[in-house]
């Protein structure tokens, strides 16, 4: 099996496409400014040397994983 790199740019909703950060880093999800509540734009996008349809699964399962920590109040624990 070969390389396979997921991209996953975060971005306000009310921001261009441009502002996007990258999400693998807790350091731009912080400074993204995200309150409780916002909405923001999440994207995956497989690159590489995957196995074809294998390379959507992952992009998948990379968004449901940021998703899941985006929706927990860390707060709260």
């Amino acid at each position: 099996m070969g390389e396979l790199t997921i991209e996953v740019p975060i971005a306000l909703e009310d921001n261009a496409a441009e502002d996007a950060m990258d999400a693998s880093s807790i350091l731009s999800l912080m400074s993204l400014g995200a309150a409780n509540s916002d909405i923001v734009i999440l994207r995956a996008e497989a690159e590489g040397e995957g196995e074809g349809e294998g390379e959507g699964a992952v992009a998948v399962a990379a968004l449901g994983a940021l998703i899941t920590l985006l929706e927990t109040d860390l707060d709260a624990e």
